[in-house]
């Protein structure tokens, strides 16, 4: 894969004017800024949601994911982020469940901030994301 385009079409004016007008949502490496579209482009993309300047990029993903419905994340809470992160970083279905239990357990706990969670699961995300990156590139053929 060299690049990926991503479109959508507009129901509501669809319906209207009888015609189905696809327009480009975003091409993928201008939306985010990479060099190339590849397995460790998309692992440090990742990664960067979690540093300072990653909020921005978090706030393109969500907005893309929505198509746009969402212009900010603004009701994305901790929670949400790691349903995000969980639903990006594994593919497995049962794996993806014990992601998400990972975050539920951490919210149900007695004393816990929305901040402190934020912060553990940026932590626990980068790791997550570094034996990601390890499994799919270091694979024995």
């Amino acid at each position: 894969v060299l690049d990926y385009r991503q479109y959508y079409l507009d129901l509501s004016t669809a319906n209207q004017r009888d015609v189905a007008e696809w327009q480009t949502e975003y091409n993928l490496s201008d939306y985010y800024g990479l060099r190339e579209v590849s397995a460790l482009e998309l692992h440090k993309l990742v990664e960067n949601f979690a540093s300072p300047d990653g909020t921005n990029l978090f706030t393109r993903y969500y907005r893309a994911n929505s198509v746009r419905y969402h212009q900010s994340t603004s009701s994305c809470d901790a929670g949400c982020a790691h349903t995000h992160y969980c639903a990006i970083t594994r593919v497995d279905y049962a794996d993806f469940r014990s992601c998400l239990e990972t975050a539920a357990s951490a919210l149900a706990s007695e004393g816990t901030n929305v901040k402190s969670i934020h912060c553990n699961f940026l932590l626990f995300s980068l790791v997550l994301i570094e034996k990601w990156y390890i499994y799919v590139n270091f694979l024995p053929n």
